[in-house]
């Protein structure tokens, strides 16, 4: 009985971990916060979602874009960091550009800790410091407060 009851937990536990696919590698590199960096990253699955990193020597911000919008493919910018701000600037980072298996959700991590999610489905936008108030453009429907929930979506 012992025996089926731990091979019965051993299933269970390995269904609930094989909910979140494995997350797909869109780009990284290794840079001080501070210097001037570009990221893209296009969706794996959709050539119509992109998110660009940037750190432009004073700020760092991810930006959601949808190639096919006619007006503005930038349809969300999210502040990520003031370098002034940042405890150890001077220290090598690691920035990585995940991408759900589906290709429709992205995140941006730092040092394996993830600053902003875009959900290009729900039109959603989340990072740390919920900045900028979302623009008037009609794209995020839910403005930049940061949802825990949807770190689950991803795995290293």
């Amino acid at each position: 009985m012992k025996k089926l009851f731990f091979l019965l937990l051993i299933f269970i536990c390995s269904s609930c971990q094989s909910q979140v696919s494995k997350s797909v590698v869109g780009v990284e590199k290794e840079f001080k916060p501070g210097q001037n960096n570009v990221l893209e990253s296009m969706s794996p699955e959709n050539s119509d979602y992109m998110l660009v990193f940037e750190d432009d020597s004073q700020t760092g911000y991810l930006y959601a874009l949808v190639i096919d919008n006619p007006e503005n493919p930038i349809v969300d910018a999210m502040h990520v960091y003031n370098v002034e701000n940042l405890t150890e600037s001077n220290m090598q980072s690691h920035f990585v550009i995940v991408w759900t298996p589906d290709g429709t959700k992205g995140a941006l991590f730092i040092n394996e800790y993830c600053h902003a999610i875009v959900d290009f489905t729900e039109n959603g936008a989340y990072n740390r410091n919920g900045f900028p108030p979302i623009e008037e453009n009609g794209w995020v429907k839910k403005g930049h407060a940061w949802d825990e929930s949807k770190l689950k979506l991803f795995k290293l």
